[in-house]
C-alpha cells in the first residue's frame, strides 16, 4: 500500500525533524525515549481513515499513540488531575 508507506515515511521525517529541533535549542542530545509521541486526528474521521493513521504510526515504531481529538483532551486531563494527587 504506497499511501501507507508515504504517510509513515511522512511520520518519520516529522519525528526525526523535531527531534533534531529540539536537541538544537536544548542543547541537549534528545532520543526517542526521552519524549512520548502522541498524534491526534479529528473525532469526525471516519474509523478506516483513523485505523490508516494509526498503521502508518505504528511502522514508524515510536509513533505508538494516536488518538482522536477528545480522547487526547481526557487523557491530558487525567494526567494533570493524577500529577496535581501525587505530588501535593
Amino acid at each position: 500500500m504506497l499511501a501507507l508507506t508515504v504517510f509513515a515515511h511522512t511520520l518519520s521525517f516529522f519525528r526525526s525533524r523535531a527531534l533534531l529541533e529540539i536537541s538544537d535549542q536544548s542543547g541537549a542530545k534528545v532520543a526517542d525515549d526521552d519524549i512520548r509521541w502522541i498524534i491526534t486526528v479529528p473525532a469526525i474521521w471516519h474509523e478506516p481513515a483513523k485505523q490508516f493513521m494509526r498503521l502508518a504510526a505504528y511502522q514508524v515504531r515510536t509513533l505508538t499513540n494516536v488518538m482522536v481529538s477528545p480522547d487526547i483532551l481526557v487523557f491530558f486531563v487525567i494526567v494533570i488531575s493524577v500529577s496535581s494527587h501525587t505530588s501535593g
